[in-house]
């Protein structure tokens, strides 16, 4: 149950840096520049923190990792205030490489916990209820963040501020918590040969790198399209809390009748229907198509959360070794996934991409809701997907 609290704390707290990070690097300078400085920087540092996390977490405590990323996490919102008025280039990779650092030393500490704490007889239907509690906090925290912003000279400070306290409640409770150590070197060459003892691991590889080269763009370009279109943070908000009920109301069915069997078919669904309504951009851009993509993207979030996440953990699961390589299928995933979040960001920044160039994001968004298929496609042909087609 303590847990339980301390990921809840976690996910909020990770909701505001995700979000409003990137909304506050907007509307200081209105230019996707800083953004994509950040973000490279950002997602560059994941992966060098998880493979210290992870040896950390295995040698000492995964407690003593998730510590360490929660004050990491700290350290940079209170240089995100203090230097609020002069963040040039440098201070902005530097803040972008603290918290990079302090995201990947929490991913893994997360996974050695949760997986000592949770059950594995059903893993879609366990990532299903985690995208309700996900979204149940995404359904207040936003709004009450974009309120407070909107009706005040210093509101984003104001959310940071709220931010530290929850960091220092979560990091409160991560001290209390009682888990095992596993007490095992980190095995990193073990982790990166292909296949080693996983005979679907370069699939898992390839599925993962696909789903980065998306979360790229929709954790830094989506949210400024959208509060561009929408003209204000409070009209953002609302838009925001509408797609997330939106998204409980999917979760509640998708997770009445979800199960490792047929989440292959509903994310091969939502694969589809996400596609489909990114092409609308090819013949329209504007708010209404807008508005139709981000219902698209919220409901494909819901059935990823089940179907695509699921699959992540089956596949590792066929690991003879996976029972103790936790911390080290983690430090796989963020390498992975952040060259691929890198790529995007790179791209953009060379082509120096405006905000106004429809040409350029149009492709992007096109290209976005084709991603999906690819992954299915990958991960479709790992015997975790045969073996539950079958049955």
């Amino acid at each position: 149950m303590l847990w339980e609290y301390i990921d809840s704390l976690s996910n909020a707290s990770d909701i505001i840096l995700k979000t409003f990070l990137a909304l506050f690097l907007w509307e200081t300078d209105a230019n996707l520049y800083p953004i994509l400085v950040f973000g490279v920087a950002y997602f560059a540092a994941i992966p060098i923190a998880s493979l210290i996390g992870g040896a950390l977490s295995n040698s000492v405590a995964p407690k003593i990792a998730m510590l360490s990323g929660i004050w990491m996490q700290v350290t940079q919102i209170i240089l995100i205030i203090l230097l609020a008025n002069s963040l040039d280039t440098f201070l902005l990779i530097f803040i972008g490489i603290i918290g990079g650092l302090g995201k990947g030393f929490k991913n893994v500490a997360i996974r050695d916990i949760a997986d000592q704490t949770r059950p594995h007889d059903n893993e879609a239907k366990y990532y299903a209820g985690k995208s309700i509690q996900y979204q149940l906090l995404n359904l207040f925290i936003p709004l009450a963040c974009a309120l407070i912003i909107g009706t005040g000279t210093s509101g984003y400070l104001v959310v940071f501020e709220i931010a530290i306290f929850i960091l220092i409640a979560e990091s409160f409770l991560t001290s209390l918590v009682q888990v095992q150590n596993l007490s095992t070197t980190f095995r990193l060459k073990e982790i990166l040969t292909i296949p080693g003892t996983n005979p679907s691991k370069l699939t898992l590889i390839k599925g993962i790198f696909l789903e980065g080269l998306s979360e790229g763009v929709t954790l830094t370009i989506v949210p400024i399209i959208t509060l561009v279109f929408v003209g204000s943070i409070i009209n953002w908000g609302i838009l925001n809390t509408a797609l997330v009920l939106i998204s409980i109301l999917a979760g509640i069915v998708i997770g009445q009748i979800i199960d490792d069997i047929n989440s292959k078919s509903l994310y091969a669904v939502g694969a589809l229907i996400y596609a489909s309504t990114c092409l609308f951009f090819i013949s329209r851009y504007n708010f209404y198509i807008l508005a139709i993509f981000l219902v698209a993207r919220t409901l494909m979030f819901v059935i990823k959360n089940a179907g695509y996440y699921g699959s992540i953990d089956k596949i590792m699961s066929q690991d003879s070794n996976e029972a103790y390589l936790y911390s080290e299928y983690q430090f796989l995933i963020d390498l992975v996934t952040s060259v691929a979040r890198l790529i995007p960001l790179v791209i953009l920044i060379l082509l120096n991409i405006n905000i106004k160039d429809e040409t350029i994001i149009r492709s992007v968004l096109i290209i976005l809701g084709l991603i999906p298929l690819f992954t299915l496609s990958m991960l479709g042909r790992t015997s975790v997907f045969n073996k539950a087609t079958r049955a």
